[in-house]
């Protein structure tokens, strides 16, 4: 809600005083800042180059301002800004002019993250996300607050959530609450507070692993054996809790809940891992796409006898011949492979997945420790994705769908934060998951392919569409500029890339024909025999395969999740009893829909009488 307030705490206000961020908000304040005002600066001087071709006095005064903006707005942010601890929510204010407030109930908390950059271990205090349900501006982001702060707010949500009752707070400051004093040594992988661990497991490298390749002993072992297991975590509020002391995946079905459940690890990736999820990360090569773009952008800014040099030097070596272009095509892949084991390690090092009651601990990072706590009965989906070089090498991963909005904000660590198996072995991922999330049940699914038989509607439009392009750009190539050699004619180079895209279409298009299928399943008990009705008032969860471009993918929901059933198709469908449905999910952080694109009618019917509510 917005309200008019004053800047400072308002002392005569009955209930909990309003309290200011620690002085290293400041730091990540001036950090924003200065990311924004160089995209924005870098942007204005692309644009005066193109326009006018110099730079005047007035340019430099622009950039002055800016470097003053960049030293002030830190400072009024952080003066403006308040947070307390309500009986029933967490509450901020912030704004100079246009003052905000917001409010979130502790039983709406769908989600909390912690940061902890380098430069906060040493002041114990980490950046908060709060989130709830629905877009970012309901979200409360609490740049620097003490450790135990994460700790306080998953108490009194679980305890908000249990009872159903507003939680008694009062006077009470969640920053004095007393928490153990662990050291902690980011580069060897020990645990501690100055490791970031905020609300959240210790941060190893090592230790016993349910890796993709088999686990990890020897010293990682021994060593994750000494690490202190947890900062902020039930054990710190119950003594009595058990110390989790193996990280071997669980089998059974039994899980305990509660608030001073056991905190037991469940995952841990080691460094064997980390290197494995990076050399199959498809996603460096739209990522070196990126880059290459905002480097064609700085060559307005750049003498033109630079970028042409450099443009000479490229094609002096690629006329030296196929060793020479394959040698620079090497050379660039291993600068790509070697950025994302940076990155990867960066991300995930001393990855781990705890569960700690009803509540789901992901803690990663190297420089920059995170944590995300995800209350599991917040989870809308379960997906396993398998791109084509990890099902080469039988790997996958598996993330977790949120309604949040700090999933949707498109921020890609708020996204890592629910891929809850960066890269696990595909004979394991079941067993992990069921001892991850005991209550999903994830079993492998024996399911109903809907797209066997029906590939023809899969594969027509790319077809006829990807073949007109093609032989349109074939006409302009033998038409247009009939003296160049065929290297020399765009149109050319057309044709080849309009027929790699139509290649690539029909590709995606078959796999997707043979693998969407469904599996209706009860909970706990295994699959149905297809006949929805003998179950209609059991919580019924459905598998759902597929394929997204070339990766292929197995989503796991609720029928409760299920939004709507959307059915179309067209008259030459009809006719043969071929639909195209699609079933909304409130998904904000990855698949948001169950889609099936050619499905027969008897199998809608049965989708359709699965989702119906009950009455």
């Amino acid at each position: 809600m917005d309200g008019r307030f004053d800047s400072a705490p308002d002392l005569t206000q009955p209930g909990p005083a309003w309290r200011r961020l620690h002085p290293t908000a400041l730091v990540v304040e001036s950090v924003d800042s200065i990311t924004t005002m160089v995209s924005l600066t870098l942007s204005l001087l692309v644009t005066i180059r193109i326009i006018v071709r110099d730079f005047g006095p007035w340019v430099w005064a622009l950039l002055v301002l800016a470097a003053v903006a960049v030293l002030v707005r830190p400072a009024i942010i952080w003066l403006n800004t308040r947070y307390r601890l309500d009986a029933d929510g967490l509450s901020f204010r912030s704004g100079l002019f246009f003052r905000k407030r917001r409010a979130i109930g502790y039983d709406r908390i769908h989600a909390i993250s912690a940061t902890t950059p380098w430069y906060m271990r040493p002041f114990n205090v980490v950046r908060l996300t709060v989130a709830s349900g629905g877009t970012a501006d309901v979200d409360i982001t609490l740049d620097a607050v003490p450790v135990a702060l994460q700790l306080e707010l998953e108490r009194l949500r679980q305890t908000a959530t249990n009872q159903g009752v507003p939680a008694d707070v009062g006077m009470r400051d969640a920053a004095s609450i007393s928490m153990p004093a662990v050291r902690g040594d980011a580069a060897t992988g020990k645990a501690g507070a100055s490791a970031g661990m905020a609300g959240g497991p210790a941060g190893m490298a090592g230790g016993t692993t349910d890796s993709a390749s088999g686990g990890s002993t020897g010293k990682e072992s021994a060593a994750s054996n000494r690490t202190n297991p947890i900062l902020l975590t039930p054990h710190a509020l119950n003594p009595h809790t058990t110390e989790p002391h193996t990280t071997e995946p669980h089998t059974g079905d039994s899980h305990t809940t509660g608030l001073h459940a056991p905190n037991r690890p469940v995952f841990r990736a080691s460094v064997r891992d980390i290197i494995l999820f990076a050399t199959t990360d498809i996603g460096v090569f739209a990522a070196a796409l990126v880059v290459l773009g905002f480097v064609q952008q700085l060559e307005d800014l750049v003498p033109s006898h630079w970028v042409d040099v450099a443009t000479d030097s490229v094609g002096g070596f690629v006329a030296r011949g196929a060793f020479a272009i394959a040698a620079l095509a090497l050379a660039v892949a291993a600068a790509l492979l070697a950025v994302s084991i940076v990155t990867s390690m960066l991300r995930f090092y001393g990855f781990e997945v705890w569960r700690r009651g009803d509540d789901l601990v992901v803690t990663r990072g190297l420089l920059t420790r995170r944590t995300m706590t995800i209350p599991v009965s917040r989870i809308q989906t379960i997906t396993i994705k398998q791109s084509l070089p990890r099902k080469a090498l039988h790997l996958c991963s598996a993330a977790v769908g949120l309604s949040t909005s700090t999933a949707a904000s498109g921020d890609a660590e708020a996204m890592m934060g629910t891929n809850v198996l960066p890269v696990i072995s595909d004979k394991r991922v079941w067993d992990a998951l069921r001892d991850m999330l005991p209550e999903w049940d994830v079993r492998e699914p024996e399911v109903i392919r809907t797209g066997r038989g029906l590939e023809r509607y899969y594969l027509i439009t790319p077809a006829v569409l990807g073949t007109l392009v093609t032989l349109v750009f074939l006409a302009a190539a033998l038409v247009t500029f009939p003296d160049l050699p065929a290297y020399a004619n765009p149109w050319w180079w057309a044709v080849a890339a309009g027929v790699v895209a139509t290649v690539w279409w029909l590709a995606c298009r078959w796999l997707k024909a043979r693998t969407e299928g469904y599996e209706l399943r009860s909970d706990g008990t295994g699959a149905l025999d297809g006949k929805v009705s003998h179950a209609r008032h059991t919580p019924m969860r459905i598998a759902v395969t597929g394929a997204s471009a070339l990766s292929e993918r197995t989503m796991f929901t609720r029928r409760s999740r299920v939004q709507s059933v959307r059915r179309t198709t067209t008259p030459w469908r009809m006719a043969n009893g071929v639909e195209q449905v699609s079933m909304p999910l409130f998904v904000m952080n990855g698949q948001s829909e169950l889609r099936f694109h050619a499905i027969r009618s008897k199998h809608v019917a049965e989708l359709a009488e699965w989702a119906a509510p009950e009455v």
